[in-house]
């Protein structure tokens, strides 16, 4: 063991000298693949994007934390309704749970007991998860058993031309989705793949936490942050809503470390006008891979 620990200190000072940093941490120089050679070790903790940028893979994992009023009754609509099963339980309080799919484990939501008699404050910032399934029918169905409610009815909709990447004007992408609230409010919304997809993809149907969906006061400026935080956030799309279906006042824009929307992303909502947001108090933190706790440009705490 003395000798693997002292031989990865070795590698680690060696790489710390090509790449002029000694913090693996923040994010390296653009480098062309030929300009080194990478051991097997590092080649299983760095990524070589198509960008010409290097981050490291743990980063890719998204938590949510929120409140809930009753944990056990959260717990049980989350494993009924969707399938989720527990990842993690805190064995010393028992007052929070992670949960999560078992195939695609970078992406959880974390329900934290509530502990005063105080009501939670929603607010209109954090707008919950976005959820990948292969039969939403069924699921909108367990889910209206289980205790939830339609905010959305499931529906044959479509989503307007992208910005980024850049689409026709009258393009329209159809789109099956709906959203149903948790027991506390909280938004569930889910969708399934596309047909095409799911033909070409048998996995494209595997339940999955798909996206964190936030509102923002300010999209250029909240994007601009979330890239310069070091740790390989860039834009995978930009969207406007308003040539969608149904039309929404709206312009989208999301972010991942990832170059496939096929793994969590986050979704950033500006709804046109917004000049103040109310994070309330159920949601807690976005956990993204940053080490240290911190406060976008909107308030919400992330980590």
């Amino acid at each position: 063991m003395l000798r693997i620990l002292f031989l990865i200190t070795i590698i680690e000072y060696y790489y710390a000298f090509q790449f002029k940093t000694f913090n693996f941490g923040v994010k390296l120089p653009t480098v062309r693949p030929n300009d080194y050679s990478l051991t097997p070790i590092l080649l299983s903790t760095l990524n070589y994007n198509n960008n010409n940028r290097l981050y490291m893979l743990s980063n890719n994992d998204l938590c949510a934390t929120i409140q809930v009023s009753n944990l056990q009754k959260s717990k049980e609509f989350y494993s009924k309704s969707f399938g989720m099963i527990i990842k993690k339980t805190d064995e010393s309080s028992g007052d929070e749970v992670i949960l999560g799919y078992e195939n695609h484990p970078s992406s959880t939501l974390k329900l934290v007991a509530k502990n005063d008699n105080e009501a939670i404050l929603l607010g209109d910032g954090y707008q919950g998860i976005g959820l990948n399934v292969e039969d939403a029918d069924e699921i909108f169905k367990k889910a209206e058993n289980s205790g939830g409610s339609v905010v959305t009815p499931l529906a044959d909709y479509a989503y307007g031309a992208s910005l980024i990447p850049e689409e026709d004007d009258l393009k329209q992408n159809p789109v099956r989705y709906g959203r149903l609230a948790d027991p506390d409010g909280y938004v569930i919304e889910v969708s399934e793949p596309d047909v095409l997809e799911a033909i070409k993809n048998p996995s494209a149907g595997d339940s999955r936490i798909k996206k964190f969906v936030l509102n923002v006061i300010n999209l250029d400026e909240t994007v601009e942050y979330y890239t310069g935080l070091n740790i390989g956030f860039h834009e995978l799309r930009r969207r406007s809503n308003v040539n969608s279906i149904p039309k929404d006042a709206s312009m989208v824009s999301f972010i991942s470390t990832s170059d496939s929307e096929k793994d969590t992303y986050i979704e950033l909502v500006y709804e046109y006008a917004t000049e103040k947001i109310n994070v309330g108090s159920g949601f807690v933190k976005l956990e993204i891979g940053l080490g240290a706790k911190n406060q976008d440009p909107n308030g919400y705490f992330i980590e």
